[in-house]
């Protein structure tokens, strides 16, 4: 597909293309094009397209810098359970950036993301365990969720951990990882053990039929990220 018919694709509704098209542009250096592209696509209810319209307002970038635009559009993609946008307008509520500062909506946003595992999501809700930040303090809490930010690469957690862990901690730690690799090595045995039955069911059942596979199909949400710095 050339260039002109992607942009006449584009004009006349398509959202995949509006998204290309988008994209041609960020690559080819001209942001203003490439954040009106994306904010079609956005107002035509993509999600990510909504996430990246939001980078670059708050970023100013092909455009005038605009936090109250960015939190607009971050609120439509977390609405439509962007993991990413729920994490960023967790951290635009307990800024204030381009909304009232409301700590419980923070923490409602930066929990959902929590639950899909989001790096930063983690590591914020750790700092705000640590420091009581709409709720009570809870030192445990904070460096247990600090560091799962940590095994989900968020680096930035163990500046924080080698801040605050103390040697009573860090025993604390040591025991608790102990009995994770208890726990482990059983489930391990139990597995075995399964396993074993389960080859001596079938060892002496009848080979008459094929056993029907009832095998759960994974698949990968493909998402379209076209820009730097998210």
């Amino acid at each position: 597909m050339t260039f002109e018919e992607l942009k006449e694709k584009a004009k006349s509704g398509d959202v995949e293309a509006q998204i290309a098209l988008g994209e041609t542009y960020e690559r080819s250096g001209n942001h203003a094009e490439a954040l009106k592209w994306a904010q079609i696509a956005a107002d035509n209810g993509d999600a990510v397209a909504a996430y990246n319209t939001a980078y670059f307002y708050a970023n100013g970038v092909g455009t005038d810098k605009n936090l109250t635009k960015a939190a607009e559009y971050l609120n439509m993609s977390a609405d439509a359970e962007y993991v990413p946008a729920m994490a960023q307008l967790g951290s635009f509520y307990m800024n204030g950036f381009g909304v009232p500062r409301d700590e419980q909506m923070a923490l409602f946003w930066t929990r959902r993301a929590v639950k899909e595992n989001d790096p930063m999501a983690t590591h914020n809700l750790g700092i705000a365990y640590l420091e009581g930040v709409g709720m009570p303090q809870n030192r445990e809490k904070a460096i247990t969720l600090l560091r799962k930010a940590l095994s989900l690469g968020h680096s930035e957690s163990q500046k924080v951990l080698d801040k605050i862990l103390t040697e009573e901690d860090n025993e604390w730690l040591s025991e608790q990882d102990s009995e994770q690799d208890s726990e482990q090595t059983e489930d391990d045995r139990d597995e075995e053990t399964q396993s074993e039955a389960a080859q001596d069911v079938t060892e002496e059942s009848e080979n008459t039929s094929e056993p029907e596979k009832n095998e759960k199909q994974g698949f990968w949400a493909k998402l379209k990220r076209w820009f730097v710095g998210e």
